[in-house]
């Protein structure tokens, strides 16, 4: 008999272990993450550091839950919802995201509290539809994307103090004051998109509040135009609706580049100044080439043309010839310099004697360079800036044919 009690009460023991197991990793399904289907379970699940991904199961009333610190968590309600009473949720933390359900207020206000006494940054609202308005205070960087709410006493959207939110896509209704509402005290809320729908009350509250920034958007009433960016404008859309888009008349180019010798270059994108949307695609400039210089570059021993880049063309060594600048006599020396043939390039002047063009003729006619004149194509010529040279032989011709005349003449008289 009390063997038989004991296996039984050893089974019960084994089934509710297996129970707590299986809860276990029912709730907590994969590391990191966690399935609730309770407000105890999701209060522990915000309260588990080791959770960065809650998955609400099924529809909870979290009323009176306080202030919930979610840093760095998402909690994706997997199409539930969650309700509570006016002001007795919040959620505060740094880079955490809500997503893929409905939130309800229960009749009050609010739907959604965003921030509190601490920091709030960085979060992410998306795909979530709200009986009731959201409300952020004292909290930053919040993106709202793809969210349908409804304000049901007072706005679609409370910013209170110290709030900078971002609106890119969603619906927002009101059934309250406006659609929109603004503490003065440090907030922005900047528009980019989505749809808002006034029913005959105000867009934005009016009176000594904070102002939207809008740079887009759809509204069943024209915005006003102190709420608009430079360059974004209302249009009718023919339907009764406002549709606020930018009419890129400012523009810039951006990351043009010209085209060098050897690399393409390219236009530019042009860019709208008030958007930054790209309005037109830049195209490629073919690389120009090399464009030679038409002079010579040269150094002590060579010569080129060269291109603005660098590139260098048609190179060669100096092909020097003597140039003459002053004849030299007998009793006095004369000046020359050796000068390029090629590119023009000469040396410094300097003096010479009749002795040094004799015997610069007489190098040539051997056949030698000398010291200081290289052969072939570069073998020194003499150029001489006068028309007289030639005379010296001319006088010699003249003498030879006086001398052998005389000598004719004096030869035959003997000869008599």
């Amino acid at each position: 008999m009390k063997l038989g009690k004991h296996i039984q009460s050893t089974t019960v023991m084994g089934f509710v272990f297996i129970l707590i197991v299986l809860s276990y990793f029912h709730v907590y399904a994969a590391e990191g993450t966690a399935n609730v289907s309770s407000p105890d379970d999701f209060v522990a699940a915000v309260n588990d550091e080791t959770v960065t991904t809650i998955h609400v199961q099924a529809d909870m009333d979290l009323t009176d839950q306080g202030v919930l610190d979610v840093d760095g968590k998402t909690i994706d309600l997997g199409g539930n919802c969650i309700s509570s009473n006016n002001f007795t949720l919040f959620f505060q933390g740094k880079n955490f995201t809500i997503k893929n359900g409905s939130m309800d207020s229960k009749g009050g206000s609010y739907a959604l509290f965003v921030g509190d006494e601490g920091e709030t940054d960085s979060v992410v609202i998306e795909d979530i539809t709200a009986m009731g308005g959201f409300n952020i205070y004292n909290a930053t960087n919040v993106t709202l994307r793809n969210v349908d709410v409804t304000g049901t006493q007072y706005y679609a959207l409370w910013c209170d103090e110290n709030a900078h939110v971002t609106i890119e896509s969603g619906n927002f209704t009101s059934h309250g004051v406006a659609v929109l509402g603004m503490s003065i005290t440090e907030t922005d809320m900047l528009i980019k998109g989505g749809n808002y729908v006034a029913n005959g009350l105000n867009l934005v509250l009016k009176g000594d509040y904070g102002k939207p920034v809008i740079a887009g958007g759809k509204f069943d009433k024209m915005p006003d135009k102190e709420y608009l960016v430079d360059g974004f404008v209302p249009v009718d859309d023919g339907n009764g609706n406002f549709i606020v888009s930018c009419d890129h008349n400012d523009t810039e180019i951006k990351d043009a580049k010209d085209p060098t010798c050897t690399e393409e270059g390219y236009t530019g994108d042009v860019y709208c100044k008030n958007c930054h949307a790209i309005l037109q695609n830049g195209t490629k400039i073919p690389a120009t080439g090399h464009h030679f210089s038409t002079t010579w570059e040269s150094d002590e021993s060579r010569h080129w043309k060269e291109c603005e880049c660098g590139a260098k063309a048609e190179p060669g060594n100096h092909s020097f010839q003597w140039i003459i600048n002053k004849e030299a006599t007998a009793d006095e020396k004369g000046l020359r310099h050796k000068e390029c043939s090629v590119c023009g390039y000469r040396q410094n002047e300097e003096e010479y004697a009749l002795d040094n063009v004799i015997d610069d003729i007489n190098t040539k006619a051997d056949g030698e360079s000398g010291s200081s004149k290289p052969k072939k194509d570069n073998d020194d010529s003499i150029i001489r800036n006068t028309s007289y040279d030639n005379i010296p032989i001319f006088y010699a011709f003249l003498l030879m044919l006086l001398g052998s005349e005389v000598f004719s003449i004096f030869y035959r008289r003997i000869k008599q």
